[in-house]
Order: C-alpha cells, then structure tokens, then sequence
C-alpha cells in the first residue's frame, strides 16, 4: 500500500520513496550504495538524478523522525545506511 504508519498516523509514500525505503530493509545493516540506489531505481547514476536520490533520502527521514530508533545516515563516498535501534 506504500504507506507507513506510526501513533495512527499514515503517511502515503511515493513508487520511488517506497523502493529506497525497500532497499535500506534488503540491505544488510541498512546500507544503500548511491550507485546501486540510482541504477535500480533510475537505470542510470547520472549526476542530476543523484540530487533527487538525496531530495528522497531527505523526505524518507521526514517521514521517519517521529521514530527516534530509527535514522538514515550519509556514508560518505559510499552512500547511505539506515540505524535501527533496539
């Protein structure tokens, strides 16, 4: 249904929001490699598609701050890694 819900509050996501969010729960410890997320879901890792990778990672973690054990950090050079914590 690619939305997420916390304290009976939905939040819709979009395709792509919700494939980047998908990625970060397959991927061991979380990490998304920039490249990897581009090719997947654009086909490609052109530079302006990768702003959008961030303009997404930025509203994921929008909809994610209500969450406080929960946050995606920048792996610098690599690319992302979402911390889940117990």
């Amino acid at each position: 249904t690619r939305e997420l819900s916390l304290n009976d509050e939905i939040a819709k996501l979009t395709a792509i929001e919700s494939k980047l969010l998908q990625m970060f729960c397959e991927n061991e410890n979380g990490m998304v490699e920039r490249n990897l997320a581009l090719k997947r879901i654009w086909g490609d890792d052109d530079f302006l598609r990768g702003r959008s990778l961030n303009v997404y990672v930025s509203k994921l973690r929008t909809f994610l701050k209500e969450d406080e054990n929960i946050e995606i950090l920048n792996v610098h050079g690599v690319g992302y890694k979402m911390v889940i914590r117990q």
